[in-house]
């Protein structure tokens, strides 16, 4: 009898924990993430599992296909995050990803676009969440951004025609809410 004075500690304790369990579970669930369709030109805003949104986009001048070196104008695929912000660009906010990942290092290594000292940049870029270098033949510099300035005169230009040189781009009100919606490490998945 003497010892249960710890009991109702040890249930405060074990009651914190399961908690502590269920909100980072709940934090999971609300977790935001982007699917990128590219034959259908929509960007699909999810947070956990729910679809909440789907934005109108316009891709890479030279849109089908994946992304295989700078000036192909080709838009890539597959599975990135947002590596880096920036709040003025010449295309108004600029989202970017950490295009070229391993993944398309991986791939331009085995056929000889690359060295192994930049895959060995990339392979760091990807280890430690950073930017990855954006000199290489890969190209780079790939990101979701908005229209920039007259955007009102640039809509009406190119209507429904893909212009970019490889990136997402969004109108400037689409790419403001993205922008505070998603933080640095949201999950970008393009698909084709």
């Amino acid at each position: 009898m003497k010892h249960l004075w710890f009991l109702p500690a040890l249930l405060v304790a074990a009651f914190s924990v399961a908690t502590a369990g269920e909100n980072n579970h709940a934090s999971l669930d609300r977790e935001v993430s982007v699917t990128i369709y590219k034959a259908r030109h929509e960007l699909w805003l999810f947070r956990g599992d729910k679809l909440t949104k789907v934005y109108r986009v316009f891709l890479g001048s030279s849109p089908e296909g994946d992304k295989r070196e700078r000036g192909d104008y080709k838009t890539p695929q597959g599975d990135y995050r947002v590596v880096e912000k920036k709040n003025n660009s010449k295309f108004h906010r600029f989202i970017a990803i950490d295009y070229p990942n391993l993944k398309d290092a991986d791939r331009a290594y085995e056929e000889g676009r690359i060295t192994a000292a930049q895959w060995v940049e990339i392979l760091r870029a990807a280890e430690t969440g950073s930017k990855p270098p954006w000199d290489t033949s890969l190209g780079g510099f790939i990101g979701i951004h908005g229209i920039g300035d007259d955007e009102e005169f640039k809509l009406r230009l190119i209507e429904d025609m893909d212009w970019t040189n490889g990136c997402v781009a969004l109108t400037n009100r689409d790419v403001d809410e993205l922008f505070r919606l998603l933080p640095i490490g949201t999950a970008v998945r393009i698909r084709e």
